[in-house]
């Protein structure tokens, strides 16, 4: 029994080590009629990733840097994001399952616990059955 909850431990540090902070632009979408290959295409519109530099900063400076990303984001996009609707909030996923929370103004609003929103990737699979993400290049 001990070996699985050292098991278990090294995983969830893998995961924790893997993961890469991201700011998502909240429109509460839901899928309607959607194809899933637009979506895919479009993910990048709602999951927004910040430089290095600004992962570095102290909380209280990383929550001012990303309320003006917030603020600027919303007026530039005119308040909406193509396929995914009118933009009601960020959340900056900083771990797997926390988040801070930015109005549309950037002001900061909470600490939240919440699960990633899913990401909307395309599949195929191929002659034997094996599932793999549907990619693209440019040539």
């Amino acid at each position: 029994m001990e070996h699985t909850c050292n098991n278990l431990a090294f995983i969830s540090a893998q995961r924790e080590k893997n993961f890469k902070p991201f700011l998502f632009v909240e429109t509460h979408f839901v899928h309607k009629r959607e194809m899933i290959i637009v979506l895919a295409m479009c993910e990048n519109q709602r999951r927004l990733h910040l430089s290095n530099d600004t992962a570095m900063q102290a909380d209280n400076v990383k929550k001012i840097i990303i309320g003006e990303v917030c603020a600027t984001h919303y007026n530039a996009k005119g308040n909406t994001l193509p396929v995914w609707g009118d933009i009601q909030s960020y959340k900056y996923f900083y771990k797997e399952n926390r988040a801070w929370l930015f109005d549309v103004s950037g002001k900061f609003v909470a600490d939240i616990v919440e699960k990633q929103p899913e990401k909307a990737e395309g599949w195929e699979h191929d002659e034997h059955g094996n599932k793999h993400k549907l990619g693209h290049q440019l040539s």
